[in-house]
């Protein structure tokens, strides 16, 4: 912060953003994988999002990261707009450059520091509303997971923990994996996640591990899907009474359900699809 401080006093925004995309979306690859950072994304987590919007939900970013760094990436990559991220962020001032022309510049100042209970204050200060929904993968989202299911209520709080070296990196501490500075996963946590109701943890290996509460399930790889479906389907109980389908009960969710099972003779293994049938078909054909 110093060094720009002395070779930059004031940054100004547009250019910043500018030179963001270029490096982001163009010229940045990791060398590890030999990709565009741009392509290295956790498919369930676009899933989750895309589901969530598809049911009338606006879905956000919540990022210890640089705000404005990630608000140039951000629509293209995840589908969340600019005006959609929170993060960290340095104060921005209105000035006049030396033609008199108005812009905003940065002076290297912290104004935001999205971590930790920085999290649920800056989402109380743009969003104004808790969220029905939460998901992290840090101690630094313990306070946003807490102050999402502080709201009451159906709401729906998960965590990742990266134990995947094959695919991606392993790190923790939780469950002896390696510790790391940045992006810590305790092991307060993790049991924190295995134990309170509500409160969901997913790793990221073949042979994954899915909390629920006090539930605790294995499956391979044949059998990974499950993972999203049971997030999908704890979604749709969230959905019930928030802000998608506020006008039909789980109940009734549960007897149409039925109803489409039986329709296509009680075939087995499609509950989380005729749930969502009815779901859909709910919505459009709201009670009367």
């Amino acid at each position: 912060m110093s060094a720009t401080a002395t070779v930059e006093p004031v940054i100004q925004k547009q250019a910043v953003a500018t030179r963001t995309a270029v490096w982001a979306l163009a010229s940045a690859s990791d060398q590890r994988w030999n990709r565009p950072y741009t392509d290295l994304v956790y498919q369930p987590m676009l899933e989750v999002m895309q589901y969530l919007r598809a049911n009338g939900y606006k879905t956000y970013i919540v990022t210890g990261g640089g705000q404005d760094f990630v608000r140039v990436y951000g629509e293209q990559v995840y589908g969340i707009p600019p005006e959609q991220v929170i993060g960290s962020a340095l104060e921005t001032q209105y000035t006049y450059n030396k033609q008199g022309q108005g812009i905003l510049v940065r002076p290297p100042k912290l104004l935001l520091n999205d971590d930790f209970s920085g999290k649920p204050e800056d989402i109380c200060l743009f969003i104004g509303r808790h969220p029905k929904a939460a998901f992290g993968n840090s101690t630094g989202d313990q306070q946003m997971l807490e102050y999402t299911q502080a709201d009451g209520g159906a709401t729906l709080m998960m965590t990742v923990l990266h134990d995947d070296t094959w695919r991606e990196y392993a790190y923790g501490p939780a469950m002896g994996l390696p510790d790391t500075k940045v992006g810590t996963f305790t092991q307060a946590l993790y049991d924190e996640a295995s134990q309170r109701a509500g409160l969901s943890s997913v790793s990221r290996t073949t042979g994954s591990r899915f909390l629920r509460g006090k539930g605790d399930h294995y499956f391979n790889q044949k059998e990974k899907s499950i993972a999203m479906k049971t997030a999908k389907k704890a979604a749709v109980e969230v959905l019930i009474s928030g802000n998608g389908a506020g006008y039909a009960t789980e109940e009734v969710i549960r007897k149409r359900a039925y109803d489409l099972y039986e329709h296509r003779g009680c075939a087995d293994g499609l509950d989380v699809e005729d749930w969502l049938a009815a779901e859909a078909e709910l919505q459009q054909s709201p009670p009367v």
